[in-house]
């Protein structure tokens, strides 16, 4: 602890310049809400760690390692040191989840199963409706939305039919599985981001909603950038020999595999996944309650809660060769 304390002397001289710079200028460049997305992210750390020492110890390497936010970038000719402090934040974040990551690469990855791929492929399909992707006509859209039919077909039928999961056919769940994630993620980063900021409103409804879709985004980024580095981990390095190109993908397959259950999920979750998703979604699409990625996020979030409440998770079955 008293090695925590020092680190903290030496790095508050140019903290305290940052923020005194921050504080006298005359645009917003740390939002409170960074703060509620930052205590999401730590909590959630918290919760996978288990040691608050852990996640001090991340925390202080990462703030130390953000103040490169402030070296000028190569075509900067003229510095800004405010650009710099608005950018500082997300260098802190994105040190954060590296390490985190790195760290505690099996519990950041999250176990799937077929009852998830299903909740997952449900959600993807209702934010397709609620944007209105039914009512395009062009050749491309009929072509996109045939193949998410199809894909939601293949999800619903492995989730209630006993067929055996191959290692391809779980290396292509996966995959399809962090597609999805990415995917709604962006989608809910621009609009939570889409909220504004809380010291533009005197409403204390919107304050409370913004602070909330904030530590929620905290709560899920872990994870985002986990399927984000399982995705973009299939492209290969600039500089990259095919030697290890070729490892580096086989070890990514491998993990893809690990993460997916080659066993039967009962199908007591199934049918709950079909049933509580269809009716939160399809009751938020009649009454319109909150946006369609706060239903969707709070579906991911509250889904595995409500399977260890009523006892089917995780008690999954041998499968039996189809």
């Amino acid at each position: 602890m008293s090695v925590i304390v020092a680190c903290l002397l030496v790095l508050m001289v140019p903290t305290l310049a940052v923020v005194g710079r921050a504080y006298t200028s005359d645009r917003l460049l740390v939002p409170a809400s960074l703060f509620a997305l930052i205590a999401g992210m730590l909590l959630e750390y918290r919760r996978i760690a288990k040691k608050w020492t852990t996640v001090l110890w991340t925390a202080l390497g990462a703030f130390a390692v953000s103040f490169v936010a402030f070296l000028p970038g190569k075509r900067e000719h003229n510095y800004n040191i405010e650009t710099h402090i608005q950018m500082w934040p997300y260098v802190f974040c994105a040190f954060f989840l590296l390490a985190a990551i790195a760290a505690h690469k099996e519990h950041v990855t999250v176990r799937l199963h077929e009852g998830m791929t299903l909740l997952q492929t449900l959600a993807l399909t209702y934010w397709c409706i609620d944007a209105g992707a039914l009512e395009v006509r062009t050749p491309f859209s009929i072509s996109a939305l045939v193949l998410l039919g199809g894909v939601c077909v293949y999800a619903l039928l492995h989730a209630f039919l006993p067929w055996s999961l191959s290692r391809r056919t779980r290396l292509w769940l996966s995959f399809w599985s962090s597609c999805i994630m990415l995917f709604l993620a962006g989608d809910n980063i621009r609009h939570v981001y889409g909220l504004g900021y809380v010291e533009t409103t005197g409403d204390w409804t919107a304050i409370i909603l913004i602070i909330v879709n904030y530590f929620l985004l905290g709560v899920s980024s872990i994870y985002m950038a986990q399927n984000a580095a399982m995705l973009f981990g299939f492209l290969p390095g600039k500089s990259e020999a095919r030697k290890a190109y070729r490892k580096r993908i086989a070890e990514l397959k491998n993990d893809h595999d690990k993460r997916y259950s080659d066993e039967q999920a009962p199908f007591g979750v199934a049918l709950l996944c079909l049933v509580f998703a269809g009716a939160v979604f399809g009751l938020n699409m009649h009454w319109q309650v909150v946006r369609s990625n706060f239903a969707i996020w709070a579906v991911f979030l509250t889904f595995p809660w409500l399977l260890t409440l009523v006892g089917l998770f995780p008690t999954p079955s041998k499968r039996e060769p189809a």
